[in-house]
């Protein structure tokens, strides 16, 4: 089996505290396994969109390493409610 590129694992969406919305994009190593299938390897990192790096502070909150700006994750609505 053979390590490939860097795989998009997840992608969700965040909020920081004046409740702007950002896409936070899930990255991992991926090893191919002899029926073509791709399996995850070793730990994730996170980014931006637009590639910027994101610091996993714990399973609900992120940092933006170049701002200090901190993301949460955004809860799920229920019938339009937050």
């Amino acid at each position: 089996m053979q390590i490939r590129e860097p795989c998009q694992i997840d992608e969700f969406k965040v909020i920081d505290d004046q409740e702007n919305e950002y896409a936070l994009i899930e990255y991992r190593n991926a090893t191919e396994t002899p029926s073509l299938k791709l399996l995850p390897v070793g730990r994730s990192w996170f980014a931006l969109a637009d590639g910027t790096p994101v610091d996993q502070i714990d399973d609900e909150a992120f940092r933006i390493g170049s701002s200090g700006t901190v993301l949460r994750r955004r809860k799920p609505t229920h019938n339009g409610l937050r």
